[in-house]
């Protein structure tokens, strides 16, 4: 099999308590090496963030933006050099060894998915009390719950309940088609998205925001 080249994208800020596990789920992938660029896009970080992503070989990129992490990530988009850019934040770790295989699995069998993204939150019973309460729920905000705008699915529902229309229920994904007024939230905790629609809509940084 053939797979896309991929440029992983994580946004830092003093992130050394994390960024290392993060680093080394990556490294651990069984996916092609080569196929692989990390970017490392920081803001300014005065610990050992950066000598643990020169440790890891990543291409460090000065993002700027101390207090915007998420326009770092259009800075990391327009520095990435691959086909799809993978969104992972420097706390984020991969459960599994075959995690990257799994999501691009969907660009391999069909050529209109746009994007895909993590359909549930990991759950491991040796992370926090909280971790484990917004894994299980599929959000950090029970506001968000109450509204009806998760952008993960439930650990206690089996079947799609999420913003977008289920087009197909494949084996291993959901096909999901979004209305441009309702579009869940995206962008980090396991994000994958084609560069050129990337091309196609972003023009600047601010384009790039935190929702509330």
């Amino acid at each position: 099999m053939i797979y896309p080249a991929l440029s992983v994208i994580i946004v830092t800020l003093n992130a050394e308590k994390y960024l290392s596990e993060c680093l080394r789920c990556l490294s651990i992938q069984e996916y092609p090496e080569e196929k692989i660029e990390i970017l490392v896009v920081d803001g300014g970080s005065t610990d050992k963030t950066l000598a643990i992503a020169k440790d890891y070989g990543c291409r460090i990129i000065n993002g700027g933006y101390r207090d915007n992490q998420e326009a770092r990530r259009y800075v990391g988009y327009k520095n990435a050099n691959n086909e799809i850019l993978v969104y992972i934040d420097s706390d984020n770790y991969l459960p599994a060894v075959n995690w990257l295989k799994k999501m691009v699995l969907p660009f391999l069998e069909d050529q209109s998915i746009v994007a895909s993204q993590t359909l549930r939150y990991g759950y491991n019973k040796s992370h926090s009390l909280m971790n484990r309460y917004f894994a299980l729920f599929g959000f950090n905000d029970p506001v968000v719950y109450a509204l009806g705008k998760t952008d993960r699915l439930a650990w206690f529902n089996e079947n799609w309940n999420l913003l977008g229309k289920v087009v197909e229920n494949r084996e291993k994904y959901y096909v999901v088609e979004f209305k441009a007024e309702a579009l869940p939230t995206i962008g980090c905790n396991g994000f994958l998205i084609k560069k050129k629609y990337f091309d196609e809509v972003c023009s600047n940084a601010e384009q790039f925001f935190h929702t509330i």
